[in-house]
């Protein structure tokens, strides 16, 4: 069953509304002297050898790991769920287990979502998109030492009419005074299924008033929408188009769409540097063979899918990161559904150096220290994440 003619028109005119109709639709639009590069789909790239090392685990039955972090001398920390209690895990470069800091819950100290962990000498930073706070660990004792509450911050500013009507979700730091924040109005996704969203630094001038300067926009994660009982239902895809940025504090801002290979590098101002694309072929997204089968086991779940309206092709991207050598790495959507295929791209030359295939249901997170840590599961099915040796053949 389809969408009435009434749904239709009124998820047209709303998506119409936010200004973002289309996909990656600014990439015609880059000004004029914007440095483009464009790499060839023929290159023969050398690949790279990973050779495991260790498996940071100990026993935590871990559902579902969302970041990990990594400071100089190779202590690892990773925010963890078990049991819907989340959790800062921290392990010896050996792999040996070092204790835990904060918990679940709303008070100082504590967080309900821990999507960002950046860890320095003197500091761990624990980015909560759910208390819209960052919250500032002593990552030797695991002390709590501050939060910075971004609402608070934002009802000092010149934009807080605009708290009511915004969905705020601290991203990170870009140095030791700027927060980087992702701005988005607020949306029904039954109804929105495409939306735009605002990258955002916010900073403390010297007399202690924040400061919030719009750097540029991106798409937010689409929505498919189906019928429920004559009513729109708003669903995603097992692979789907979403925002990616990534950086390092004090460098430069890496963002891509996973709808496309095509990655955009701002200074920490919000000025476009350069582009770099890959002329990637992406696959046809067949619903029938695709989407339903999956649904069999529910009739009104199949239903919902049925009767929604599909891309013509599967995202592009699994997955974009930037490693401590400022490179690129990239992962591709191919043919067969066990395997990504990786790009890395070389900022600094601005080359791309290498590529590779690796299995998807062990995604590399984080590069760094000459080491590549990935997120797996162990033989129970909880998760762990496996530290490798990467060298480039």
């Amino acid at each position: 069953m389809k969408l009435s003619v009434y749904q239709l028109i009124l998820v047209g005119l709303l998506t119409l509304m936010t200004g973002c109709f289309g996909h990656d639709s600014s990439r015609n639009n880059e000004p004029a002297n914007t440095r483009q590069i464009i790499f060839e789909d023929d290159s023969v790239l050398p690949g790279i050898v990973f050779d495991k090392q260790v498996v940071f685990m100990d026993s935590l039955y871990l559902d579902n790991i969302h970041d990990i972090a990594v400071d100089r001398n190779g202590i690892v920390f990773l925010s963890g769920e078990k049991w819907n209690h989340m959790r800062i895990h921290r392990f010896l470069a050996d792999g040996d287990y070092a204790g835990h800091i904060g918990q679940l819950g709303n008070t100082p100290g504590s967080f309900q979502e821990a999507d960002r962990l950046q860890v320095s000498d003197s500091a761990l930073w624990v980015s909560d998109p759910e208390l819209r706070r960052i919250s500032k660990f002593d990552p030797s004792t695991g002390d709590f030492m501050e939060a910075v509450d971004i609402d608070t911050l934002y009802t000092r500013s010149d934009f807080a009419a605009d708290l009511a009507q915004t969905d705020i979700t601290p991203v990170g730091l870009l140095d030791g005074s700027r927060i980087l924040l992702i701005e988005s109005g607020k949306r029904n996704p039954a109804y929105q299924p495409e939306w735009q969203i605002q990258y955002t630094s916010l900073t403390l001038n010297e007399n202690g008033q924040p400061e919030i300067t719009r750097l540029f926009k991106g798409m937010a994660q689409r929505y498919m929408v189906g019928d429920y009982a004559g009513r729109p239902a708003a669903f995603t895809l097992s692979i789907n188009e979403q925002p990616f940025i990534d950086f390092k504090p004090n460098g430069l801002l890496y963002a891509a769409n996973s709808s496309d290979f095509y990655v955009r590098v701002y200074s920490q101002e919000g000025g476009l540097l350069r582009t770099y694309a890959y002329p990637y072929e992406r696959l046809e997204l067949n619903p029938d063979d695709d989407i339903f089968p999956s649904y069999t086991y529910n009739r009104q779940l199949l239903m919902v899918r049925e009767s929604a309206e599909y891309p013509k092709f599967w995202p592009a991207l699994y997955h974009m990161l930037l490693d401590d050598e400022k490179r690129i790495w990239v992962s591709t959507v191919v043919e067969d559904r066990e395997m990504s295929e990786w790009f890395v791209i070389d900022d600094r030359s601005q080359e791309l150096i290498a590529r590779f295939m690796w299995p998807v249901d062990k995604p590399i997170r984080l590069v760094k220290n000459g080491t590549a840590y990935t997120i797996e599961k162990n033989s129970a099915g909880f998760e762990v994440v496996a530290a490798y040796n990467i060298s480039f053949q």
